[in-house]
């Protein structure tokens, strides 16, 4: 059962294991027409809307799995000022990402079933199991302990605003009410759901901030942040077309103040898709951009935390490479929304053969780059791809 008590004192006790979550779907890999105009891709007010040294790109890809096959990434600085961890480690001196770290409380599939991981929900979980194995990931997949760089936690089970658990989430709320209602038989179903609502995001803001806290206390010098917060569920469809969040979503996002209080760095999620049209994307990067800039302000912390942009190199519904003006828009867009920077991410499984990595560097060498120095006021080079 949840309890908010925490044995600190055993935490830095514990010592490794591995945990390690892979990714998404197969890329099929299709580079954009080649650049040819490329150096007129950013205008003036696009470039130099924001001082360059404010405007940091960071490399969140797994491209470390190309040197098997003698194409190698280790060059991203060098070559295009990307911050990198040394020698293209996945998980290394500058940014570390951890999936799903710990022992969240969850509901997992299975053969087709649902099955309770450390209780299913917040409310029914174990907090220092979860914090322990937490320690342990930590331990293992961060073992500098002057590790410096982001920290960044991925976790998408479920979300602490209770009624943002919909669609594939619904079964959160499902399990919250049929507990209330196995211990309050009488109760009509608005009581029920009031109650359910409470009990959930009273636990899950436990389980969220402990998460961050032990974090803070295994690895106290890197910067914290959750991936994907603060949602904003914008451009997403009928549901909302509109660029700008939600009235209630911006809302709810003003309940979890907490959050923004506690993290050292704001990390929403833009990654683009192609079923809404290219103004659309602009807009959908600029609404979520907007959102992370207006809660980052609300925090306690002196100075604020920083934004930073969360962008995949490929559309998440074709997996093809995004075009030139679609990384063109998103960089612009999250530097007018005042972002300190961005972050690529790419899946294992975008990297997994020889010819995926052929068309990545390619893509890298006659496009990402070259855009991302134009963005920071340098020149681009004319580079022959490091292919075997």
């Amino acid at each position: 059962m949840w309890s908010s008590v925490v044995n600190i004192s055993h935490i830095m006790a514990v010592v490794t294991t591995a945990h390690l979550i892979s990714a998404q779907h197969l890329i099929q890999a299709e580079l954009p027409d080649s650049p040819l105009n490329i150096v007129k891709e950013f205008d003036d007010d696009g470039r130099n809307n924001n001082n360059q040294n404010d405007f940091n790109f960071y490399w969140n890809i797994p491209s470390f799995m190309c040197a098997q096959h003698n194409i190698t990434f280790t060059d991203m600085t060098s070559s295009y000022n990307i911050v990198q961890n040394k020698d293209d480690k996945w998980r290394g001196d500058k940014i570390v990402i951890l999936y799903d770290p710990g022992k969240f409380p969850a509901l997992l599939e299975h053969q087709g079933q649902l099955y309770r991981r450390n209780g299913g929900v917040p409310q029914e979980g174990n907090l220092q199991e979860h914090i322990d194995i937490l320690a342990e990931h930590i331990n293992k997949l961060i073992p500098d302990t002057q590790f410096s760089g982001i920290g960044v936690i991925d976790f998408e089970s479920w979300r602490p605003i209770f009624r943002q658990n919909s669609g594939v989430l619904q079964p959160y709320k499902d399990l919250s009410y049929k507990l209330v209602h196995r211990d309050h038989k009488l109760w009509n179903r608005k009581r029920v759901e009031i109650e359910a609502a409470r009990l959930f995001e009273a636990a899950g803001r436990t389980f969220v901030e402990e998460t961050i806290n032990v974090a803070k206390i295994l690895r106290p010098k890197a910067k914290w942040g959750y991936y994907g917060f603060p949602y904003c569920f914008n451009m997403n469809g009928g549901a909302n077309m509109n660029e700008d969040c939600p009235a209630n979503v911006k809302e709810e996002n003003d309940q979890i103040k907490w959050l923004w209080d506690i993290v050292d760095v704001v990390l929403p999620s833009v990654y683009l898709n192609n079923k809404i049209t290219s103004a659309q994307r602009v807009q959908f990067v600029r609404g979520r951009m907007r959102e992370g800039y207006r809660v980052a302000k609300m925090s306690k912390k002196s100075p604020k935390p920083p934004v930073l942009a969360y962008l995949r190199y490929v559309y998440t519904d074709t997996l093809k490479f995004l075009s030139n003006e679609d990384l063109k828009q998103a960089i612009k867009v999250s530097k007018e929304q005042k972002s300190k920077g961005m972050i690529f991410w790419g899946s294992s499984y975008d990297v997994k053969t020889k010819e995926q990595c052929i068309d990545f560097r390619k893509y890298v060498d006659n496009n990402l780059g070259p855009i991302v120095l134009l963005a920071n006021n340098k020149s681009p080079k004319v580079l022959t791809p490091n292919l075997a």
